[in-house]
């Protein structure tokens, strides 16, 4: 089962530079924190925001194929 941290420490693992590794992070637990208050919608948004950065990252900090994971993984959350 796939949950906000273990998807953290995922993208942590695949992304080459720290910052994005952060980045991704960053949005994953404001979308944690967004679901716990009961604003699924804001939740929603934010893990569109995480696919769009991994899409940006996509060759360069992450590979075709982890892109392609974590949005996978992000869609099911």
């Amino acid at each position: 089962m796939v949950t906000f941290n273990s998807l953290c420490a995922l993208a942590g693992n695949y992304a080459t530079k720290a910052g994005i590794a952060d980045s991704l992070c960053a949005k994953l637990d404001s979308a944690a924190a967004a679901r716990e208050r009961g604003n699924g919608k804001a939740a929603e948004n934010i893990l569109k925001a995480f696919a769009n950065e991994v899409e940006a990252q996509r060759g360069k900090s992450l590979t075709s194929e982890n892109a392609d994971t974590l949005i996978a993984l992000a869609g099911s959350l």
